[in-house]
């Protein structure tokens, strides 16, 4: 914009310029048109002085001093109409020349408009793009922080069963540490989860803790619940050493939960498991309920 601008003032200065340059041979024209016709009247009076003169030597210096200046003047004026002829015709460049600048510079006024209009689009779609990329980010933060606690709770899971599974070991009386050890390691095998009620089961405080513990037998705290006869087949066969207290409780009753104060709840000969499937706890429900 700023080199078309200037183009288009330096034209204006040429043209300027050649304009009076113009004005300058127009007067030398005319000031030579006026020798010239001068040196014509010159001519005539010299014509007219020869012939009242008788001295031929006086004559023929006038006459060819009028010669040399009528061919010097002619000469002069003959340069002036080449000059003027180039004048003109670089005058005829430069207004084209002009025109030209002024139609490109009309081009480049649309390309700036739509250059803006581009810039105004790219600058709203930027600030879009940064809105989405916070969003993206805190949406990021939130993931993070939950895959952390979810992280945390899994270890914290993993290090409450290690804790059981050595209150298992410890018991030592039927191997059963040793067969939940190879229940875990064979797991793909099972049709369903096994359960064992020391390993899985919990209760909401000490009270509770203690109240549970009176009702149920030991041996019942590390028998092993499983969702079909095929599974318990797996693990209670020949081929093992360990002789496990087991059971089966069919999916159906997975779940089932009486709701009842513990001083309501006494042992009876059916104990039935629910499974919580988000952490993989079982709780121990106990039930015969007195009404």
């Amino acid at each position: 914009m700023d080199r078309l601008q200037s183009a288009v003032k330096e034209t204006d200065k040429q043209i300027e310029q050649l304009r009076k340059k113009n004005e300058k041979k127009a007067n030398q024209k005319e000031e030579y048109t006026e020798k010239h016709n001068d040196a014509v009247r010159n001519i005539h009076k010299i014509t007219d002085e020869i012939n009242t003169l008788k001295d031929r030597d006086l004559y023929e210096d006038k006459v060819r001093n009028a010669d040399e200046r009528f061919r010097r003047l002619k000469a002069q004026n003959d340069n002036w109409e080449i000059e003027m002829e180039g004048m003109k015709k670089q005058v005829e460049r430069v207004r084209e020349n002009l025109a030209e600048a002024k139609e490109e510079l009309k081009g480049y006024e649309k390309f700036k408009d739509e250059a803006a209009r581009k810039a105004q689009k790219l600058a709203e779609d930027d600030e879009k793009l940064c809105h989405t990329e916070e969003q993206l980010q805190s949406e990021e933060r939130k993931l993070t922080a939950e895959r952390n606690k979810i992280r945390d709770e899994e270890r914290n899971l993993e290090r409450a069963m290690e804790g059981r599974v050595r209150a298992l070991e410890n018991l030592r009386s039927n191997m059963a540490d040793e067969a939940w050890r190879w229940y875990q390691a064979n797991r793909s095998k099972f049709r369903h989860p096994v359960h064992v009620p020391i390993l899985h089961m919990t209760v909401p405080d000490a009270k509770s803790a203690m109240l549970l513990e009176n009702l149920i037998a030991v041996r019942d705290l590390q028998m092993f619940i499983f969702g079909c006869k095929e599974d318990e087949a797996l693990l209670t066969d020949r081929k093992h050493q360990w002789k496990l207290n087991s059971t089966v409780i069919p999916r159906s009753q997975v779940g089932f939960a009486v709701s009842c104060p513990m001083s309501s709840v006494r042992l009876c000969r059916s104990v039935v498991y629910a499974t919580s499937a988000r952490y993989f706890r079982t709780y121990l429900f106990v039930f015969s309920v007195n009404h």
